[in-house]
């Protein structure tokens, strides 16, 4: 038999802890969610900062799960004893997420020097623990609150006052909370993916889960004429907490540090991550440019008269121009500034190319038309239910400053759409692909093995060539994540070259060309070189030349077994390193 003094018939309603244990499960799911977003624009989008978000969330809420039992045996003898501390959970996890956006500046000053893992890992566990811990605790305190009534007056199940233990229905009381707290969390999961992060900044949203909590704690309550006997001062300091706390809440800007001399265009979320346009303060600045950045990792840039000022993207048009000197219809994979889209489209010295572009996110298109002379072309725009329009009202931009007017162009198509997902789908043959994709620094594993390199075999022409742009740590020959994408590739294309260019920074260039004409290399330049004008890059002579790679150690990547994301590790922490550099 359980001890319990008898509680009041009217406290706590079991409706009212059903509702309690709905929205403690739905609030679990979107912080793992909106903390995923916080953390990404420090960190990266990469497997690292999920499984540091997802481990963190599992310990939080191993803790608090076990600690909310042994607290609600111990102090649940009385049942108006129990309410009280469970509307004090919920008001220390409400002011917990109330502080987030102003400790996240604090916290990511802290960890951004620990490298991907341990940051990421530091920076989940100092911003989320207690948020989720406290929320876990909820689950045990209801459980127990309702078999109680369910003791004392059978309202908690069929049992009745004074029968038995077998008909207390304990199983059915833990297995509704669980099973009401985990519908919770798929509402809480679609709500915040498919809502809460495309319409509002994340502020907002940490505001919108505090709130909640607040509201179910004064739910509880309402619904409990035993709470005046409960001492409140401990509810009104954490309300008053939480109040000053929405009040001074940070901008949860997890963004590199920005010196002086940039000004930002625009600032914004879109699904796949942290948009920011910046631009130097002096225009005619030589070494000035606009940038686009996503996750705080620089995508692209130009200068006052719209030209690449990185001469990655020069380099990569001389040597298509070298490997298929008339190309008549290119597939550029990943859009970024839309730098490269403009270019490709004047390539060669006859007509016109026609340039089908691959662009997963919608916004991309967008800040490229606006702020980087992007043209759109007016062929097909698969976008099923996505609008290339008004910016939504989480974004944040100087109302006409800096945008630009670019006109369409008649050739060519935009296809909002996964690259891997678009080869599969698309009969189209091609002259060459362009793969220039990046989620933030990251490369996309999905497309680097072999079963994505045969389906852009498929989708070539006869004399048909695949162009990738990748990246290498300064003073490597190939590091094993370039070794694999060469071994890789050499399992699909008999003919596989690379090209290496230094840029005087902590990372270098790396091209890679691929042909299934075996004679397609004769002839080929041994270099190609670049100067350019403005930007960071200004008056240097930057080359690219063949770069003979031993891809005998390198791993071959499929779809099975992919671990690109752990073998360029190095490299991509050296990427946002390099973009801290610059930016301050």
């Amino acid at each position: 038999m359980l001890h319990s003094h008898t509680p009041d018939r009217s406290s706590l309603l079991p409706g009212a802890l059903w509702v309690t244990a709905f929205i403690t499960g739905a609030e679990i799911l979107a912080v793992e969610i909106v903390g995923a977003r916080l953390i990404t624009p420090q960190f990266g989008v990469s497997l690292y900062v999920w499984s540091s978000l997802i481990a963190v969330t599992l310990i939080a809420l191993a803790v608090g799960y076990a600690l909310g039992g042994r607290v609600a045996d111990r102090r649940g003898r009385h049942g108006t004893k129990s309410s009280g501390d469970l509307c004090l959970l919920l008001l220390i996890a409400a002011l917990a997420l109330a502080s987030v956006p102003s400790l996240a500046g604090p916290v990511f000053s802290l960890t951004s020097d620990l490298g991907l893992r341990s940051g990421s890992l530091l920076s989940a566990g100092l911003l989320f623990t207690l948020p989720l811990a406290a929320l876990a605790m909820i689950t045990p305190y209801i459980v127990r609150l309702l078999v109680v009534r369910s003791i004392a007056y059978g309202d908690g199940g069929s049992g009745g006052r004074g029968a038995s233990p077998p008909e207390y229905n304990i199983g059915r009381a833990v297995g509704g909370v669980y099973a009401l707290s985990t519908a919770g969390s798929v509402l809480g999961a679609l709500a915040t993916g498919f809502w809460l992060v495309p319409l509002f900044p994340l502020p907002r949203i940490f505001l919108v889960l505090a709130l909640g909590l607040v509201v179910v704690a004064a739910l509880l309550w309402a619904v409990d004429r035993s709470w005046r006997q409960w001492r409140r001062w401990p509810a009104v300091v954490l309300l008053i907490g939480t109040a000053l706390a929405l009040w001074g809440g940070g901008s949860a800007s997890a963004g590199p540090v920005i010196s002086a001399r940039f000004h930002r265009l625009f600032e914004g979320q879109s699904l796949y991550g942290e948009w920011r346009v910046l631009e130097t303060d002096e225009p005619h600045d030589p070494d000035g440019a606009r940038l686009l950045l996503l996750n705080g990792i620089i995508q692209g840039g130009v200068d006052p008269e719209e030209k690449s000022v990185f001469p990655y993207t020069h380099l990569m048009e001389q040597l298509l121009e070298s490997w298929h000197p008339e190309p008549r219809r290119l597939l550029l994979v990943g859009l970024g500034a839309g730098v490269m889209a403009r270019s490709l489209q004047q390539i060669g010295h006859g007509s016109p190319v026609e340039v089908d572009v691959a662009e997963i996110d919608p916004m991309a298109v967008e800040l490229a038309r606006r702020y980087f002379g992007y043209a759109p072309p007016t062929g097909t725009i698969a976008a099923p239910r996505q609008v290339l329009g008004r910016l939504s009202s989480s974004q944040r931009e100087r109302e006409g400053e800096g945008a630009t007017q670019a006109p369409t162009i008649e050739t060519g198509r935009l296809l909002i759409e996964d690259g891997r997902r678009l080869l599969s789908r698309t009969n189209r043959l091609y002259d060459a692909v362009i793969l220039d994709a990046y989620a933030a620094e990251a490369l996309p594993f999905h497309l680097f093995s072999v079963e994505a390199f045969r389906a852009v075999r498929q989708r070539l022409e006869p004399d048909g060539v695949l162009l990738i742009n990748t990246r290498e740590l300064a003073g490597t020959i190939a590091s094993p994540g370039l070794q694999a994408v060469v071994r890789t590739l050499r399992e699909v294309f008999p003919v596989v070259a690379v090209y290496a260019s230094r840029t005087g920074g902590p990372l270098d260039s790396r091209f890679l060309v691929a042909s299934m004409h075996k004679g397609q290399s004769a002839g080929k330049p041994e270099a190609v070189a670049v100067t350019l004008e403005r930007g960071p890059f200004r008056g240097s002579l930057m080359t690219a030349w063949a770069l003979p790679i031993d891809d005998r150690g390198g791993r071959l990547l499929t779809d099975a077994f992919n671990p690109m994301e752990w073998l360029d590790a190095p490299v991509a922490e050296a990427a946002r390193e390099a973009t801290r550099r610059y930016l301050r």
